[in-house]
């Protein structure tokens, strides 16, 4: 299957924020309705350029048609990407099984994955460059943190060569972090390789914990036990333990093995 390597216009405008977009619609209304037609600028008579410009902003039918147009494509930017944002909202918030993100196609899991992290705290920016066939499908931003995150619907183990590749894009774009996040599992080499690396291993049960975490939904009062979490089955204080498969730190119920309640660290 090809990569994504362009953009399409509805991805550049599903990619903004609709505050962003209503602010901007405001802005130009502002500017084209209000400060324009107040403006003089100096008399420089011997510029024919500025003549042109003092010209064109005292008049006002000209003023209100630009400023229409940009209003327009602001609250149709704002519309476009309001509706991309409820469709990740309502596409996390479905999932109920493992059985269900497996059943994606590898868009919506894309889709699917960089909702979760974002509703982590993280920045997401959808690549493009991804798609079916690897590369690097998001980048995960925070203050001091840049991760990078390939995606994998498979519904066979995660080899080795994958994680190789995605630790040789570590040093090569000066990210912080890697995580790979599959449908499935990953094999023992891969499991192996990352032992040690700033590479996250996130299995296809390990996705599902990070979505019901996350869901708007399914969120649980969070009796807090310092910073860490509340258990998502009794309720009880969680601590930080760490995967001895995956090699990755997670909140942990203190009542194992009586309670298995986990939750991800984002």
């Amino acid at each position: 299957m090809a990569r994504r390597n362009q953009k399409s216009f509805f991805d550049l405008f599903s990619a903004l924020s609709w505050q962003y977009s209503v602010s901007a619609a405001i802005l130009s209304w502002l500017v084209f309705w209000i400060v324009l037609p107040r403006v003089h600028l100096p008399g420089w008579q011997t510029n024919t350029f500025v003549q042109m410009l003092d010209h064109a902003i005292h008049q006002p039918a000209l003023l209100r048609l630009i400023g229409f147009a940009l209003v327009s494509v602001c609250v149709l930017a704002g519309m476009v990407s309001y509706a991309a944002q409820m469709r990740r909202s309502k596409l996390l918030d479905s999932q109920s099984s493992i059985y269900s993100i497996r059943a994606m196609d590898w868009a919506s899991f894309e889709i699917l994955v960089g909702e979760a992290f974002r509703r982590c705290g993280y920045s997401v920016e959808e690549t493009g460059q991804g798609g079916a066939d690897g590369g690097v499908d998001l980048i995960l931003k925070k203050p001091s943190e840049l991760v990078l995150v390939q995606c994998k619907r498979w519904k066979q183990n995660v080899g080795a060569p994958v994680v190789r590749e995605m630790y040789g894009l570590l040093g090569h774009m000066q990210a912080t972090r890697v995580k790979i996040v599959s449908a499935a599992k990953f094999s023992k080499d891969a499991l192996s390789f990352a032992e040690g690396k700033p590479i996250d291993l996130i299995g296809g049960e390990d996705l599902l914990q990070l979505v019901r975490s996350v869901q708007s939904n399914t969120q649980l009062p969070s009796s807090q036990t310092g910073s860490h979490p509340a258990c998502p089955l009794c309720h009880g204080p969680m601590a930080i333990k760490t995967s001895t498969k995956a090699f990755r730190q997670f909140y942990g119920c203190q009542r194992f093995p009586a309670c298995r309640g986990s939750r991800p660290i984002c």
